[in-house]
């Protein structure tokens, strides 16, 4: 589990990857077909969620979840980054696309499946897009209790078990983006955290 060296796609990762940009961009610019943001990231995230569980059992290759994501996020970072212009979700969907190609691209990472096991954050995804329609407490709470299981407590659990356990402390620049990811996250908790004592909806957040 040392190597350095890396990988690059094969032909029909390329042409996965095509098929799944041009259904993204569709989804998201055909007047007849586009979709509120919230489907959008609902049809990215519970998909995603269960072809990372069958990934992670061997069932299907790890590159078709890692496909389906890669191709959405390229287009989101478009979307967010030059036409909603929001700055800390350009910085997730940048962030998330560095990880997917750069783990995707190590054959260290690719034996660990570590793709797959980073999807699962999506987990608190659809709970997040419930709880933006409803603005209920309990809907919030739902989501809150998501987030801090997928995203604050799965991602160092699965950094240490990577870098630690199966890496023997050896090191790579995914650790840097992972670290980003988590300090994004952070942030995020901490408005959650003031929000589930003062029941009250940052506009950020919204």
């Amino acid at each position: 589990m040392t190597s350095k060296t890396y990988i690059v796609f094969d032909d029909f990762e390329l042409k996965l990857f095509s098929v799944f940009l041009t259904i993204w961009l569709l989804s998201y610019y055909h007047p007849y077909l586009k979709l509120s943001p919230e489907k959008l990231s609902n049809i990215h995230s519970v998909p995603l969620c269960i072809l990372a569980f069958l990934s992670l059992q061997q069932i299907i290759p790890e590159s078709i979840p890692l496909c389906y994501s890669s191709s959405f996020f390229v287009v989101d970072i478009i979307d967010e980054g030059f036409i909603n212009r929001d700055v800390m979700w350009t910085a997730h969907g940048v962030i998330s696309l560095g990880l997917n190609l750069g783990t995707a691209m190590s054959p260290v990472h690719r034996q660990l499946r570590s793709v797959s096991k980073g999807y699962l954050v999506e987990g608190s995804t659809l709970p997040f897009n419930y709880w933006k329609k409803s603005k209920s407490y309990v809907s919030f709470v739902v989501f809150f209790a998501s987030f801090t299981v997928f995203r604050v407590m799965w991602v160092p659990y699965f950094l240490y078990e990577t870098y630690v356990k199966e890496m023997k402390g050896e090191t790579d620049f995914l650790l840097f983006l992972s670290v980003m990811f988590c300090l994004l996250n952070g942030a995020w908790y901490v408005k959650m955290c003031q929000m589930l004592v003062n029941d009250r909806v940052p506009k950020k957040m919204e």
